[in-house]
């Protein structure tokens, strides 16, 4: 963790050393860094009273708490996330290198299904009061560019992605700008419309699905478009003809039932139990507060779980440490992991099936449907070592359950 303590806020040195740290949080977009960041400087602001000392040189540490906030918005509290989107957007857009939405999903990750709608819909909400002043070429405000967008393609509901296409080839106001201005209006408003979609449709859900479809097809279900892994048992190469092959699966006449078909098999199976749900959240929160957040500490917990076959705690440990990107890091390096691997004869990278299935005394379906579960958080993280860990498990649409590869 950053310590503040040593450092004098009012010197320029001080400054220096906190805009360094910081710099390094957004080049190497260290999540949890910046959340340990964001706090720190918050308590010393309040700790030396610089608001009432020097109130400029207080706006310039506020203005970098908010940038660290955006690095660490899937770590951040309801309150303060709506705060980001209702005060701050455009400080967020300013981060060129930074997805907005991919940061956001993570934390709609951590919500049912239904809450995940109310949410979206209060961010949609604030975005359209919101009056910062978004770009220079063309002086606009973040709700003059939505209102415009509402107005030329005629509906507050989802509009079509032709009517999308139409207004960025024809708006005259978005063609006047260039460059950076340009790419970020078009990312403000494809996140406008990416806000509108229910997460209780195959097209607004979260989460990655893979499955096999009746014909046999490997495919993996994100964001509402259906990606062909295998085609047959030959790999589909992504090439212009590869792309052809996948237009022609997912336009053919009968492609609304067939996505609707698709979405009730894989949502009734993927959708958990919600007192399952809640009981491995509070289960979580109950694991942070015990260890008072150690790494060390919540791997032993898990490690106990698993000898104990306590699913829940097993379960709560695990989205933990995936959700801080520490899961691979604690089953490849953690040597009570080490231990279990060599005692079960197996290398780290299959001992998260082995945990799930074998050590839990788990169905394939219940196992299958959790490994998912844990890899969908972990590509979210944009986990560098995820590849070694996917593609193990799928949803079978032939008897509707999730199996082992």
């Amino acid at each position: 963790m950053f310590n503040f303590s040593a450092i004098n806020l009012k010197e320029v040195a001080g400054m220096q050393t906190v805009e360094a740290k910081l710099q390094e949080i957004v080049d190497f977009d260290l999540i949890e860094d910046a959340y340990n960041f964001t706090r720190a400087l918050e308590n010393k602001l309040v700790e030396e009273k610089l608001d009432q000392v020097d109130q400029e040189l207080w706006l310039k540490y506020e203005e970098m708490i908010i940038v660290a906030k955006w690095i660490s918005l899937s770590w951040l509290p309801e309150k303060e996330i709506l705060d980001l989107f209702k005060k701050h957007l455009a400080k967020g857009y300013a981060l060129e290198e930074y997805d907005i939405w991919e940061r956001l999903k993570r934390y709609l990750l951590t919500l049912d299904f239904e809450d995940r709608d109310i949410f979206k819909e209060k961010i949609r909400m604030l975005m359209i009061r919101n009056n910062e002043v978004f770009t220079k070429q063309e002086p606009k405000t973040i709700q003059g560019w939505l209102q415009a967008y509402t107005e030329a393609v005629g509906t507050t509901k989802t509009a079509s992605r032709i009517s999308i296409a139409r207004y960025f080839v024809s708006d005259h106001d978005f063609n006047q700008l260039t460059g950076y201005d340009k790419e970020k209006t078009q990312r403000l408003i494809r996140l406008y419309e990416r806000l509108k979609l229910s997460s209780l449709t195959i097209d607004g859900l979260e989460e990655d699905v893979p499955m096999v479809l009746d014909n046999g097809d490997f495919v993996v279900y994100r964001e509402g478009e259906m990606e062909v892994i295998l085609k047959g048992d030959a790999r589909v190469v992504k090439t212009d003809k590869g792309h052809e092959e996948l237009d022609q699966v997912i336009s053919k006449p009968n492609e609304a039932d067939l996505k609707v078909s698709l979405f009730q098999d894989v949502f009734s199976k993927y959708n958990l139990d919600k007192e399952e749900a809640a009981l491995v959240s509070s289960t979580a929160d109950d694991i942070v507060v015990k260890t008072d957040n150690s790494l060390s500490n919540i791997a032993g917990i898990l490690h106990q779980a698993i000898l104990d076959a306590n699913k829940i705690k097993v379960y709560a440990g695990l989205e933990i440490l995936a959700k801080r990107d520490e899961l691979i890091n604690v089953l490849e390096g953690d040597t009570r992991f080490k231990n279990l691997a060599v005692q079960s004869n197996m290398d780290w990278d299959e001992l998260l099936k082995f945990i799930l299935q074998d050590e839990l005394r788990s169905s394939e379906n219940e196992s299958a449907r959790w490994y998912i579960d844990i890899i969908n958080i972990l590509k979210k993280n944009n986990s560098k070592e995820v590849e070694y860990l996917e593609d193990r498990a799928y949803f079978d649409r032939q008897d509707g359950s999730f199996k082992w590869i």
